[in-house]
């Protein structure tokens, strides 16, 4: 009989274990939804947008359209576009070139144009494109577009490395939330069909949120262990060990045979780098030409080696600017576990592994995971209000929860602003404040807008002439005795500093020798207006169109959230 009563009282023990822990498992869920919907309703919608960001852009920038008529890539005129880029921007340096569709974005190579980053010498980074078959310059804007505004939101909210914490830490919570509505919703199979549209309205958004979420569970768990690696790459990312774990090292040129200072041979013509690194790499698909910037810096020739999972990068070619040597040659093939996941967690998390039909996959996937997060919140809140589960406690410091959230969302919309503005170009070419020679260089000093004397002012020497610069140092001396290390593009070198109209200055140029070479020449002022400048972006006006609508619907989303919180708050009082 005692064996009975033991059997039974252990059952009744096992049951009352069950039901706590679903009780758990259940509270848990409700609280993440509640307390942190908001944050990550941001952060999944961003994303969502982010992954068809390029295609947007090249839908309502009319310079991004190129003639559609089939070609192969083969016909690319890498030389064509460098020669007109130098063209249109005599003054500017051209850092790199993408082939269309490029930067692990493989859309339609017909359809749009290649783009080329260009740093021009007032500080400014302009964004050009080109066709990729004639070199033709098709228009160009500042670096801000919808990709730019999408991607830098959805990764930092505008708030440098506040915001990408926090954004990489909701992806914990997305796993936490999936994970728990999983358990706690047994037989998932039958819930992928569980959807009446009849009876109550806490019952239909219910089966909503049920449905949307088994349905996008395999996705939600992509997307959540992928944003739990960014968050692991950005906390150890200044680790010396992870970064020689994850960072190649970087292509050293052998500058033994250049000479200890002046101009070097020109570089080869970019399609004879396109060349070389084919025949070193014939698997390889081109995709991105990196200039060199100063004899010791390798040209760089990324694509894909065949692999779809792996960034651009993960593939490349590393050649000597001036002989054309072949250097290194980098395969994803040849990548260790923790570098191949660093190269292919983008193209897994935003979904251009497959190109335009996985982009437009996870886009309605990405939809489907936010209209699960506000449905959940709705059923939740609805939940908390009826006296079944008041004891559950699943407002529970709700209200300041609620509070950080917003009052960060706050704050990250001041930093968009201040971050979109961060993308605008003053308008005014830059000052020539002296020109020198110096050994056998001719060298024009200038002071980007708004170049503020006495204040501070960023000045920059650009060498002229043709071939690279080749030097060790060079070093900007006021008349009161203070040194600025010029450093950046061996082309055009800049540096903060302060300076004083009419006063002599000294740009001093030390050769790789040790020898000095040095120049006295008197800092002078063109009479314009020094202080103009730009208060946005010079960007299309479809872009600002894409960001006031997703503004407004984030904002719409927002109140009716909050409205649903008011409305929790009354009925309790």
């Amino acid at each position: 009989m005692s064996t009975d009563k033991d059997r039974e009282l252990s059952i009744e023990v096992r049951l009352t274990r069950r039901l706590n822990w679903r009780k758990l498992v259940f509270e848990l869920h409700g609280w993440i939804g509640l307390n942190l919907g908001l944050i990550l309703f941001v952060v999944c919608l961003s994303g969502t947008f982010a992954t068809l960001s390029d295609e947007i852009d090249a839908l309502i920038d009319p310079a991004r359209s190129v003639d559609t008529r089939p070609r192969d890539i083969s016909e690319y005129n890498w030389t064509a576009m460098m020669s007109n880029l130098e063209i249109s921007f005599p003054d500017g340096i051209v850092q790199t070139i993408y082939a269309p569709g490029a930067s692990g974005r493989p859309t339609d190579r017909g359809m749009t144009a290649a783009l080329a980053f260009v740093a021009v010498p007032r500080g400014e980074t302009r964004k050009v494109s080109i066709d990729p078959y004639t070199g033709e310059v098709l228009g160009h804007t500042g670096f801000f577009n919808v990709e730019r505004f999408f991607r830098t939101f959805h990764r930092r909210l505008f708030d440098g490395g506040r915001g990408i914490l926090i954004v990489t830490l909701t992806s914990f919570f997305l796993l936490a939330s999936a994970i728990t509505g999983f358990t706690f919703y047994g037989g998932w199979l039958r819930q992928l069909r569980t959807l009446k549209l009849f009876g109550t309205r806490r019952r239909r958004w219910s089966d909503l949120h049920k449905v949307a979420g088994i349905w996008g569970l395999p996705f939600t768990l992509i997307i959540a262990v992928t944003g739990i690696y960014y968050f692991v790459e950005v906390s150890y990312q200044r680790v010396d060990a992870y970064k020689q774990l994850v960072s190649a090292p970087m292509a050293q040129v052998d500058v033994s045979g250049l000479a200890e200072f002046g101009p070097q041979p020109s570089l080869l013509t970019p399609n004879r780098y396109v060349e070389l690194a084919q025949e070193s790499f014939p698997q390889l698909d081109i995709r991105t030409l990196r200039m060199s910037q100063s004899p010791s810096q390798a040209v760089y020739v990324d694509g894909r080696g065949g692999d779809p999972f792996t960034r651009d990068r993960a593939d490349k070619v590393h050649l000597h600017p001036i002989t054309g040597e072949i250097i290194d040659v980098q395969k994803s093939s040849d990548l260790g576990i923790v570098p191949y996941m660093t190269e292919a967690v983008d193209p897994i998390h935003f979904g251009y592994f497959g190109g335009l039909a996985t982009q437009i996959l996870w886009f309605v996937l990405g939809l489907l995971l936010s209209f699960s997060i506000l449905s959940g919140m709705y059923v939740w809140v609805v939940r908390s209000i009826t006296a079944r589960n008041r004891q559950l406690g699943l407002l529970r410091g709700a209200p300041i929860s609620v509070a950080i959230t917003i009052a960060y969302l706050s704050l990250a919309g001041f930093s968009t602003a201040n971050g979109i503005r961060g993308y605008s170009s003053p308008v005014n070419e830059p000052i020539t404040i002296g020109t020198v020679e110096v050994g056998p260089w001719s060298a024009r000093v200038d002071c980007s807008v708004p170049c503020r004397p006495d204040e501070g002012a960023r000045v920059s020497a650009r060498f002229l002439g043709s071939g690279l610069p080749n030097y060790k140092r060079v070093e900007l001396v006021t008349s009161e005795g203070s040194v600025s290390r010029m450093t950046g593009p061996s082309w055009r070198p800049r540096a903060d500093t302060e300076f004083s109209p009419g006063e002599e200055s000294i740009l001093r140029v030390t050769g790789r020798d040790g020898q000095i070479h040095q120049a006295v020449f008197t800092m002078t002022l063109q009479d314009v207006d020094i202080e103009k400048a730009a208060m946005w972006p010079d960007t299309p006006r479809g872009v600002w169109w894409v960001v006031i609508g997703f503004g407004l619907l984030m904002l719409g989303s927002i109140i009716v959230w909050l409205g649903m919180i008011i409305r929790v708050a009354r009925e309790r009082s």
